[in-house]
Order: C-alpha cells, then structure tokens, then sequence
C-alpha cells in the first residue's frame, strides 16, 4: 500500500449573499515527481482553477463571481 504523498487544505468560502461552503485542496508535496492539485467544492457549483473563484456559483442566488474566501482570525 502507498502512502498518501498529498498535503491537504480546507478553505471556507462565503457568498456575498450569506451562504457559505468549503473548498478543499489536495497537492502533490514529493520533490522529484510530477506536480498536481485537486479541488472539491462543497455547498458551491462550478469549478476552481488555481485557487481562483470567479467561475464558482452559489446554489442560493444564482450568482457567479461572487464567492470569496474567508479570513482567519
């Protein structure tokens, strides 16, 4: 069996209308290998390319764009 050789990120996203969701990130972290990343949204529809939001939309208003990450305190 192999081990997982990915590093994994959980991203909370907001609407501006309110409606939240997650974007979870996994990426290749072994040097001398071929890179990749892999985004899953969750509670949004769309796709995410490098990191960016602007193709996300939200399932409660309809709208495209309008997702943004949140802050961490």
């Amino acid at each position: 069996m192999e081990a997982d050789v990915a590093t994994h990120s959980r991203d909370d996203l907001k609407c501006q209308c309110g409606h939240t969701g997650v974007l979870r990130t996994s990426e290749n972290d072994q040097p001398y290998s071929a890179s990749w990343v892999s985004h899953k949204l969750e509670g949004f529809l769309g796709e995410v390319s490098n990191w960016q939001l602007d193709q996300v939309k939200c399932p409660e208003c309809k709208q495209v764009g309008k997702v943004e990450y949140v802050k961490r305190p």
